[in-house]
């Protein structure tokens, strides 16, 4: 964002309601006003370099940008939308980095053996670098997507061909999309574990599993994202746990503006990237899907003070699984 000129922020309650900009409302100032002050005064001065390269994988969850100028460098490091990822970059020159996040807090984080671990969260955080000092990122390889062949299935009724869920794809479900069809599926609950819903993946044959990444959708009006749920394969006749992921929600609060009755809170995750500790032989996954938004908020709130926004479908649009090469 330049600070030159006025421009228009669409991230509105209501529409622009307020322009030329809307980063301030009767209900106080919307972070993006803070977010976007911050990415201002990190790269002032400093001209973009590179994107960095973070390999297959890594440039599908990850996005590191270089801006270089006349008293070192900035790296930003955010992901697309997902959990916060550890990254380890290797660092010469220096004792420590310098790191601010979104809003401006600065932190210094520690070297040790030429190396630091930093963190990529859904809100960038930038790495500040001393003229001489730099970082190098490994690339991120998880091989080949072993649920491209996979069947599915899925415990309610459901919209579109499953194989939208593994033709590397990532569909959008709105009006103005250019990616084609997306897949959906029934889902009635209406708070955590009301009416649990399962996504299975049949593997063509057994394989050591050691990352999924599942791609949902994005809240919003009449589209759902996913908040909570359990990755579970099939051991033996029975089914295990082999992760739980919930999303920390704050209650939604009942207000009264000149826009809303309601104000939600939830982070914008629309995908998840689980790495497991130690790879588990299976020839069956499930997703037990235990609650998602409510078209945009993430709670039944904004229907009890009112109206259904929901359309009450899970959206999802790619399960991807990936392991070790098979043994020859």
């Amino acid at each position: 964002m330049s600070g030159e000129h006025n421009l228009l922020d669409f991230a509105v309650s209501a529409g622009p309601n307020a322009a030329p900009s809307y980063l301030f409302a009767v209900a106080g100032p919307h972070p993006a006003a803070l977010a976007c002050r911050t990415r201002r005064a990190m790269i002032a001065g400093r001209t973009f370099a590179q994107r960095i390269d973070l390999g297959p994988t890594g440039n599908k969850i990850l996005l590191a940008l270089r801006y270089d100028g006349p008293d070192g460098s900035t790296i930003t490091l955010r992901n697309f939308g997902c959990n916060d990822i550890p990254v380890e970059v290797g660092v010469a020159g220096g004792q420590g980095l310098e790191l601010v996040d979104c809003f401006g807090n600065r932190e210094k984080v520690a070297v040790r053996g030429g190396k630091a671990m930093l963190i990529a969260s859904d809100m960038p955080r930038y790495v500040r670098l001393t003229p001489g000092q730099s970082v190098t990122f490994s690339k991120i390889d998880f091989g080949a997507n072993l649920a491209k062949d996979a069947k599915f299935t899925y415990s309610a009724a459901s919209e579109g061909d499953f194989k939208l869920l593994r033709d590397g794809v990532f569909p959008i479900r709105h009006l103005d999309s250019h990616t084609g069809p997306a897949w959906r599926g029934e889902y009635d609950g209406k708070t955590f574990d009301d009416k649990p819903q399962t996504l299975e993946a049949d593997l063509p044959a057994p394989r050591a599993i050691e990352q999924v990444i599942l791609y949902g959708g994005y809240a919003d009006n009449a589209h759902s994202a996913i908040l909570d749920f359990d990755l579970e394969a099939a051991q033996g006749t029975g089914w295990a746990t082999l992760e739980k992921v919930r999303s920390p929600c704050p209650p939604s609060d009942a207000v009264s503006t000149g826009t809303g009755k309601t104000v939600g809170w939830f982070r914008d995750t629309n995908y998840y990237v689980i790495q497991l500790k130690h790879p588990v032989t299976t020839d069956k996954l499930r997703l037990v899907v235990r609650r998602i938004t409510r078209g945009c908020f993430p709670d039944m709130t904004v229907e009890d003070q009112a109206w259904q926004i929901s359309d009450e479908h899970l959206d999802v649009r790619a399960l991807e699984v990936y392991g070790p090469p098979a043994e020859e």
